[in-house]
């Protein structure tokens, strides 16, 4: 049985997946226990999801994918997995990662990998977040009208 894992940015651009650790533990971020997300990519893939990473709000929802075959059954599978809110870039580089463990007889075998390290906002955060949207949009509103009604005293 073969499986393929990507993952979807919220702009809709897909990447595979090698391997994702998700919320091992609640390491203390910015001062805050936060759920977090390790996804690991091929190599080849670091300046993609650098440059997706960084564009504003395409954290906001990641979607992972999964897509295989039931062992049992046979049957085709699609399965999903949304994280909202995963703004936080804890880490983006690359990484080397162990794919073999040492026996008597061959060295540990190690793999380099992109790896993207994210962790959640807070509720308070995204409220935060959220209220400011609201505030800048009525700011914008007020502007508008002003020019407006200083251009109707004419």
């Amino acid at each position: 049985m073969s499986t393929v894992t990507q993952l979807k940015f919220k702009n809709g651009h897909i990447y595979p997946v090698i391997s994702i650790i998700a919320d091992e533990g609640r390491p203390n971020i910015q001062g805050q226990y936060r759920k977090c997300i390790d996804v690991q990519f091929p190599l080849d893939q670091f300046d993609a999801v650098k440059t997706d990473a960084l564009i504003d709000g395409n954290l906001d929802n990641v979607t992972i994918t999964e897509d295989g075959t039931d062992v049992k059954t046979g049957k085709p599978y699609h399965k999903e997995w949304i994280y909202n809110h995963f703004n936080i870039i804890q880490h983006i580089g690359i990484d080397s990662y162990t794919i073999g463990a040492e026996t008597d007889t061959s060295p540990e075998v190690t793999e380099n990998r992109t790896s993207l390290l994210l962790a959640q906002l807070t509720y308070l955060e995204v409220q935060q977040a959220e209220q400011a949207a609201k505030i800048a949009e009525q700011a914008q509103a007020i502007a508008e009208l002003s020019v407006f009604v200083a251009g109707g005293a004419k």
